[in-house]
């Protein structure tokens, strides 16, 4: 018998792999990987809104003032999905409003939804501006403590 062999059978536990995350819930009730990473536009040291800031938040996607989700074209497809639909993104803790953006370079099995908004600005930027101010949706509601997160989407 071979070193970890256990009858007849190599121990694969030692051996490099890769498991996906979040398979407590299932693909099925919850198809997507949700992926957040922040903007260069974004500052990380106050959270407030900066209204030049926030005509850059988006230039990528051409989305301003609002949330947004990256989709595959060919995850899209199936759920009757356009560019610039409106849709819930939703995970077992939370939902959220975006606008669809359909995005070729993105997984199939994946959402890209931007950090960021959400947040209250107590600073009133301009004539007939409400105090507090709130852009967008806080997308951390929707993150699982583990740090992996699975979200369905579907039209508002």
């Amino acid at each position: 018998m071979m070193e970890g062999e256990r009858d007849g059978r190599v121990d694969q536990a030692c051996l490099p792999g890769f498991d996906a995350p979040g398979q407590e819930l299932t693909a099925s009730e919850y198809p997507f990987l949700l992926v957040t990473q922040g903007l260069i536009t974004q500052p990380r040291t106050w959270w407030g809104i900066v209204p030049t800031l926030q005509e850059s938040y988006g230039l990528q996607s051409n989305m301003k003032w609002t949330n947004w989700v990256e989709i595959s074209p060919r995850a899209a497809a199936p759920l009757g999905l356009a560019d610039h639909d409106l849709v819930w993104v939703e995970s077992p803790m939370a939902k959220v409003q975006a606008r669809v953006r359909l995005y070729q370079g993105l997984w199939p099995n994946a959402v890209y939804l931007p950090p960021g908004l959400g947040h209250r600005s107590a600073v009133k930027w301009g004539r007939g501006s409400a105090v507090p101010l709130v852009v967008g949706e806080n997308v951390n509601r929707l993150l699982a403590s583990d740090g992996v997160t699975r979200v369905k989407i579907y039209k508002v």
